[in-house]
């Protein structure tokens, strides 16, 4: 009524409500994306997730980082540096009740670590040096490319490669938001380690091989005296003393590696070889002289395929006679030797002979002898009982060479003939006395002990009963029950045998591990004469044993001590006596035991 204009203020009006109901959508912009967040440079997939609208709607992307709007449906957007970027969509619908809507998201790009480095690496090392540019805030991982990695890196890392190949190095590096980057590099690796001779000595007249490895060309220089100048292996075949120059070259994977090596090749004087000799006019003997060069120092006679002398000028006995090629090797200071060898003729000997070498153990006897002529002579002398038998018995300390001469009747005269035979002495051991020994003595069951044979090396040790092993000087024992173990020495023509004990005791500490015989017969035949307690498992007892009237007749704390059926030195009664024991094992538990006991005569 207070309205301005020409109301009807009758009272026969009515009022009214007009409903006016809009039945046109609404325009919502909404976006969908993958990810809100990232490393640069960073990739976002933008979804257009608006509902349905009219087919004259528009959509347009505001995008960020000065990138061209776009209005296609599900663009990508790529930030390559990094910051906060907010993305817009539009929609925009002349059929909508609100025609245009938007929305909005923020994109945040963390920005990427800056991974800078270079490799320093020399041809033909195998160390490569990497130069970081390290900067705060950052941390960096090295993959060195042959399975090795640096996780805590310096401004400078080195590493050195086993093996020649083509490496791929890597530094990745990591910020504080946890954003990576890495770079590569290829280093290539050349392991040239050659092996060099370093030359040497070589007789004159014979041959030396020089060795080269770890190249692909080389060069001998100068070329004189060698079969091969160009390969890694070359004979020395010269005669005068040279000195040579090698070069290696490993040529691989783009580098040149080279080195050289000066060495000298000494050529020794070799001896002259030469003899003489005079043949016996008896047959069979013959003297031999010596005519080699001034420098020999060693002489090696060979008469046969077993006999042999190392004398300057020997004496042999050829017991066949006839036709002999005879050996003679001399050796100089400087360790070059030279042969010579002739055929002579021994004539016609006489049927003696001497036992062939004897092989004895010290402390044992050998027995020599000859036969085929009418008398005999021994030397040394002093080694006999009698030298002038044509047999007889020795008994040498050390090795010794025998000699015979013997006096034979030949056709033309009686003839004097030197025959010789060898006694090798054989040793068990020069360390004396030879024993063995057990480590512990005691063991408890289940344990080992180990068994040693003390005494020279060399010789054969085999231990009985079994062993681990068998043999040896020392070798491991783990018997169940208290054993003697015997071990045999042989060396040569020597054989000894010694002993050794490994007492074994039990666990348990009960009246079961004590054992006393319920009779014994002190009668003095060396059998069951004393009454002894009997354990493997104790340390300590107190053994006491008592008549029938219950008076103690004998007691001892002596593991080792026993009843031997007196009382104060005069025989005991027949019959039956009480015994008592408490005693202490080895593992510190403590039991006891009673019982009776027969005593018979």
């Amino acid at each position: 009524p207070n309205s301005p204009g020409n109301p009807n203020h009758s009272g026969n009006c009515n009022n009214g409500v007009l409903k006016i109901d809009f039945q046109l959508p609404l325009a919502i912009s909404t976006i969908n994306t993958n990810t809100l967040s990232g490393c640069s440079p960073f990739t976002a997939t933008l979804s257009n997730a608006t509902p349905p609208l009219g087919a004259n709607a528009t959509f347009t992307w505001y995008l960020a980082n000065a990138q061209t709007n776009t209005t296609l449906l599900n663009p990508n957007l790529t930030f390559t540096a990094a910051g906060q970027y907010t993305v817009a969509l539009v929609v925009k619908d002349p059929a909508a009740c609100n025609i245009k809507d938007s929305s909005a998201l923020v994109f945040n790009v963390w920005p990427s670590p800056i991974v800078q480095f270079t490799t320093q690496h020399s041809n033909c090392s195998s160390t490569v040096a990497v130069l970081v540019n390290t900067l705060t805030g950052q941390t960096y991982n090295l993959n060195w490319g042959n399975g090795l990695q640096t996780n805590t890196v310096t401004t400078q890392q080195l590493n050195t490669y086993s093996v020649s190949g083509i490496y791929s190095v890597n530094l990745t590096g990591t910020n504080v938001y946890g954003c990576s980057a890495t770079q590569f590099q290829t280093v290539a690796i050349i392991q040239f380690s050659p092996t060099l001779p370093t030359g040497g000595s070589v007789c004159a007249g014979q041959q030396l091989t020089l060795e080269a490895s770890g190249g692909n060309t080389y060069l001998w220089q100068p070329s004189l005296g060698l079969s091969n100048y160009t390969n890694g292996t070359t004979v020395f075949n010269g005669s005068v003393n040279t000195q040579y120059t090698l070069t290696v070259q490993q040529q691989t994977l783009g580098q040149t590696c080279q080195t050289s090596q000066t060495l000298v090749v000494d050529v020794k004087p070799s001896p002259i070889a030469q003899f003489n000799y005079s043949v016996s006019s008896c047959g069979g003997g013959v003297n031999f002289f010596n005519a080699s060069s001034a420098d020999v120092q060693k002489w090696y006679w060979q008469f046969n395929a077993t006999q042999t002398s190392t004398v300057q000028n020997p004496y042999f006995f050829f017991s066949g006679g006839g036709v002999k090629l005879v050996k003679l090797i001399v050796t100089n200071a400087f360790g070059c030797s030279t042969a010579f060898q002739t055929t002579l003729n021994a004539g016609v000997a006489p049927q003696l002979a001497i036992n062939s070498g004897s092989y004895i153990c010290s402390g044992d006897s050998a027995l020599l002898f000859a036969s085929g002529g009418q008398s005999y002579t021994w030397q040394p002398l002093e080694d006999f009982k009698n030298p002038f038998l044509a047999s007889g018995f020795v008994k040498p300390l050390t090795s010794t060479s025998y000699t015979v001469i013997i006096k034979a009747n030949t056709l033309s005269s009686a003839c004097l003939y030197t025959l010789t035979t060898q006694v090798t002495v054989d040793y068990i051991s020069q360390v004396k006395p030879i024993t063995a020994v057990s480590n512990p003595v005691k063991i408890r069951q289940g344990e080992t002990s180990t068994l040693s044979y003390l005494g020279d090396p060399g010789a054969f040790i085999y231990w009985m009963p079994a062993t681990q092993p068998v043999s040896g000087y020392t070798v491991n024992a783990s018997p169940q029950i208290t054993q003697i173990y015997t071990v045999q020495i042989s060396k040569g023509q020597c054989i000894e045998t010694r002993t050794v004990l490994v007492e074994v005791y039990s666990d348990a500490c009960n009246p079961d591990v004590i054992f006393i015989p319920n009779t014994f017969t002190p009668n003095r035949d060396g059998i069951n004469d004393v009454l002894l307690v009997r354990s493997n498992a104790l340390q300590s007892i107190y053994f006491a044993v008592y008549n029938r009237w219950g008076e103690r007749v004998f007691e001892t704390r002596n593991l080792n001590s026993g009843w031997d059926g007196t009382i104060n030195t005069s025989n005991a009664e027949q019959g039956v006596y009480g015994w008592y024991i408490e005693a202490e094992c080895f593992n510190g538990r403590k039991t006891f035991k009673k019982g009776n006991v027969t005593l018979l005569r």
